[in-house]
């Protein structure tokens, strides 16, 4: 059973690493849209004149 036990971390470490590159995939997704959309809603870190 102690062979696997550096398995635990890796699998967590595995889960957060694809959580995180999803998240990191929406938000440049939502970037490129805003930057697409010029007319529409200005978004976090753009200011309306």
């Amino acid at each position: 059973m102690m062979r696997f036990h550096f398995l635990i971390p890796l699998l967590l470490l595995a889960a957060s690493t694809r959580s995180i590159a999803d998240s990191q995939v929406y938000i440049w997704q939502r970037v490129w849209q805003d930057g697409l959309d010029l007319g529409s809603e200005p978004s976090i870190g753009k200011t309306s004149v």
